[in-house]
This record gives structure tokens, sequence and C-alpha cells, in this order.
């Protein structure tokens, strides 16, 4: 088969949770599985993810981190933790995309 034949998502608040478990399955999408956890501390096996989406995550770490060009190291461990949670849980060809309103050059130095 092609194209996407698995879809995981998750979020950290379990009302937003039910809420996108109910909407998906009001539509007909029973296959998606969608799951309360920690972008923090992803609780899936390493590399069984082809593609791994972030949408507003890093705007959430971001946002109490003083100075953008200078955050503070509360704000980078929990970017790094994100990111090395993602590093682990994708394929070693898999790709890894994120969406974000933050500015580029702030988010660059975290994903060289």
């Amino acid at each position: 088969m092609d194209g996407i034949t698995e879809i995981t998502c998750i979020d950290l608040s379990s009302v937003a949770v039910e809420r996108m478990k109910e909407r998906l399955l009001s539509k007909g999408y029973e296959e998606i599985k969608v799951l309360e956890a920690d972008m923090l501390d992803l609780p899936f096996s390493n590399e069984c993810f082809d593609v791994v989406i972030e949408k507003g995550t890093m705007d959430v770490l971001f946002v109490d981190c003083g100075d953008p060009w200078n955050p503070q190291p509360a704000t980078v461990s929990k970017v790094m933790a994100m990111l090395e949670g993602v590093h682990r849980v994708v394929k070693p060809d898999g790709i890894f995309i994120s969406i974000t309103f933050g500015q580029p050059h702030f988010r660059r130095p975290f994903l060289s």
C-alpha cells in the first residue's frame, strides 16, 4: 500500500486528546491513534516512525525563554530533550517536520 498507513497523534492535554478522538471518530477516522503523551519524554520505541511532525511545541517551549538570541538554560534543556526524543523515535531515513511561528534564526542552532 502506498502513502501513509498509520497515524499517531499526541498531546499533553487529556482534554485535547479526548476532543480529538471524538472529532476523528465523528469523521470516520477510526484508525488514527490519539494518545496523551509528553514530547519531552516520548513513550515510543526507537526508530518507529517514518515521519514526525511537531506543530507548536517549539513555540510553547520558547514562551518563557527570556532573550531568544540567548535562551535560558531551562529552555535549552527542554528543546534539546524534545529533539533528542524525536531523533530517537524517527527512523534513520525518516523526516522531522517542525511547524512554528518562531523565526528560523532562533530555531536553527538547535537543529544543526
